[in-house]
């Protein structure tokens, strides 16, 4: 391998380092965004490991080409078409400095599209733990009034209830006055009867007399 041929693949690893830097920092301010948003707009919703996990995937591929565990095929390739463009033009000095910034437009371009799913996502998982939040609310709601009902229907039950028990109360009351007037009325009646059989024995008694009396001859 010439000069020419290590100083592009140097160069080239560089830029891919430095442009792995850069992703890993977005990454760690974005994730640390998705996390605040999360913590503080949804606590009850844990939403913000799944742009974690998919973009740290797609950070860890990052690293593993930056730091030359890319394929070899791709590098090999990148060599063959600098080395076949370095022999046929020489590099003008405008495109050279141009060159580098692509990557970084390229990465900018990467970093805005990633912002912008995570941004559709979050507003997403905002939208739906909202909406959550506005039936769990309605449903608390359908059940204070329920269970309001039910305590007046409770209250309106215990309240004829004691109409009830005041009810039978007050009618074992009449009826032992009624037990009472009954054992009155039976004494009485026993008293009546005692009389009637004295009166129906005198009356034998005089119809005896006076036939007795018939019977005897006058003097």
């Amino acid at each position: 391998m010439d000069q020419h041929r290590r100083s592009a693949l140097a160069a080239q690893q560089v830029q891919k380092r430095i442009g792995f830097y850069v992703h890993l920092s977005v990454f760690v301010l974005v994730c640390a965004g998705l996390a605040a948003v999360n913590m503080f707009a949804t606590p009850e919703v844990w939403w913000a490991q799944w742009p974690f996990i998919g973009w740290g995937v797609a950070v860890i591929f990052h690293g593993l080409c930056a730091y030359g565990r890319g394929p070899n095929t791709v590098a090999a390739w990148q060599l063959r078409k600098i080395h076949q463009l370095s022999r046929a033009e020489p590099p003008r000095p405008d495109r050279s400095r141009s060159k580098p910034a692509a990557p970084f437009a390229m990465l900018l371009l990467g970093v805005v599209l990633g912002a912008l799913v995570a941004g559709g996502y979050m507003y997403l998982s905002v939208l739906n733990a909202r909406e959550e939040t506005r039936q769990a609310q309605q449903a608390a709601n359908a059940s204070d009034k329920t269970v309001k009902q039910l305590d007046a229907e409770l209250q309106e039950f215990s309240k004829q209830r004691a109409d009830f028990e005041a009810t039978v109360k007050e009618t074992k009351q009449q009826l032992g006055q009624v037990e009472a007037s009954k054992g009155e009325t039976e004494k009485r009646l026993r008293e009546v009867t005692g009389q009637l059989l004295q009166a129906q024995a005198a009356q034998k008694e005089a119809e005896r007399a006076l036939a007795e009396a018939k019977k005897s001859p006058p003097q």
